[in-house]
């Protein structure tokens, strides 16, 4: 429960910093470090990200104790990985000018793959031992320090790469207060094979994740060039903000479920592995179809009360047309990834994240200029999405993990309840249409999910109530 806490109080600090940056520099400025974010964001994932899956595979508390040369192997990873990412960065100062690189801007970008990669490493590390308090630390000294650190850089500078370093700041002082209590005791040699065996497991799934990020910036370039900066902030924020949601809300059911298939596994090996998984597709489905329409019915409001007030213009239509897109791609990381994660067979992930960038550069070129942002809106929402079904066609020739059709036709009823409860809501002041559909949708999804044993929803519902009923005091009988 304290990880499900953590994350979404990150989410809440996530959404804090790029309002309060949007607001401080204003569309043109926040088109520009979009971009510039992006970049650094895809470096780190590129060069750190299978660290990171490596770690919550294969580290564990009983790992660093039986296989002494785990942890040597994974920190030398990171460090050999910086010190090339430093080196880059310092080549990149000798490009040609038209680049537009400059110092300040290649240092801002270094920096925050550093930071970035060395932070997702250390969560990855008090993940994977279950050390809830440290991670929570971690993610909460991440969100409180980068918000404020970002906002002071953005109040005074204005300069996209200032704010970009003082968020990377913010992350690496976050982890100097767990550097103690993530170390392990005696060292050995780093080892060979499992640096290889890391590189075999993780590389994959980070091609694909590189795929994505590459095809968010490229979108966003796209964006600037052909409609200018401004208009890229407008779309970048709408993409980031969504992205940041329910991304966040997906990282938090991974958490558990991820370490229950494992767990499955480890007891009643490949079939308890397959059972855990269609639960947690079922799962990670409703979360997401729950959350997508509360949040396309109060999306107005949403904009009014909390968008800053340049970019309320055209956010709700941006909004709604890269949210299926985005609800599909949390759903294939979450839901569909993990079945190529656990039977140890990564590649087919490629062959995703390789159809949605077919998908994007066919569309962007049969796309005019003039459909203006929404047209780019929706050419990222499509392939996203297409990336996903074709992850999903490849996941479903396994049939161990096919949820079941009564599972399915029940998701889409509960989802269809929610959004025609909150729907006429939208006619009451803002306020009150995020209070009352926060109550009011999940009352009715959960509703039809009992109604339909959706997810074998009375199951969980008979275990939560005794567990709620052994907390309360019993009266003694006198």
């Amino acid at each position: 429960m304290r990880i499900v806490v953590t994350f979404l109080l990150n989410a809440g600090l996530n959404f804090g910093v790029g309002l309060v940056i949007a607001a401080l520099m204003g569309p043109d400025l926040y088109g520009r470090y979009a971009v510039i974010a992006s970049t650094g964001s895809l470096l780190a994932t590129a060069l750190f990200e299978w660290l990171r899956l490596s770690t919550a595979r294969f580290y564990g508390e009983t790992q660093r104790g039986s296989v002494p040369a785990l942890r040597p192997s994974l920190d030398a990873c990171y460090h050999v990985l910086t010190a090339v990412l430093v080196v880059g960065g310092v080549l990149a100062l000798g490009l040609p000018g038209r680049f537009g690189v400059t110092p300040s801007l290649a240092g801002a970008v270094v920096l925050a793959a550093v930071a970035n990669g060395g932070f997702d490493y250390c969560g990855a590390l008090a993940r994977a031992r279950f050390m809830d308090r440290d991670y929570a630390g971690l993610v909460i000294g991440k969100g409180v320090l980068g918000l404020a650190a970002a906002a002071a850089a953005a109040q005074w500078t204005h300069d996209p790469a200032a704010v970009l370093a003082a968020q990377a700041v913010g992350s690496l002082v976050a982890i100097l207060p767990s550097r103690g209590a993530l170390a392990d005791p005696g060292r050995a040699p780093p080892a060979r094979s499992l640096i290889r065996r890391f590189a075999a497991y993780g590389l994959p799934v980070v091609a694909a994740n590189v795929v994505f990020q590459a095809i968010l910036l490229f979108n966003r370039s796209v964006a600037a060039s052909r409609l200018g900066f401004a208009t890229a902030g407008h779309l970048s924020l709408a993409t980031d903000i969504e992205l940041r949601l329910f991304l966040a809300v997906g990282a938090a059911l991974d958490v558990l479920l991820f370490q229950l298939a494992v767990r499955g596994e480890a007891v009643a090996g490949p079939s308890g592995a397959a059972q855990q998984l269609r639960r947690n597709i079922v799962d990670v489905a409703a979360v997401l179809l729950l959350l997508g329409v509360l949040f396309a019915a109060v999306l107005p409001a949403f904009t009014a009360l909390i968008v800053p007030e340049r970019f309320r213009d055209g956010f709700v239509p941006l909004a709604l047309a890269v949210l299926p897109g985005i609800l599909l791609f949390c759903f294939g990381q979450f839901a569909i990834n993990p079945v190529f994660q656990m039977a140890h067979r990564t590649r087919p992930i490629i062959l995703g994240a390789l159809s949605s960038a077919a998908v994007d550069g066919l569309g962007l070129l049969l796309v005019p200029a003039t459909a203006g942002p929404i047209g780019i809106a929706a050419v990222h929402s499509v392939s996203l999405g297409g990336g996903t079904l074709c992850l999903a066609w490849l996941a479903h020739r396994d049939a161990a993990i096919r949820p079941r059709l009564q599972d399915a036709v029940g998701l889409l009823a509960a989802t269809a309840v929610a959004g025609l409860a909150v729907w006429p809501l939208r006619a009451l002041p803002a306020p009150l249409v995020l209070g009352t559909a926060a109550v009011i949708g999940p009352l009715g999804f959960a509703a039809v999910l009992l109604l339909g044993d959706v997810g074998v929803m009375r199951q969980r519902a008979a275990w939560l109530r005794a567990c709620v009923l052994r907390l309360v005091p019993t009266r003694e009988v006198a």
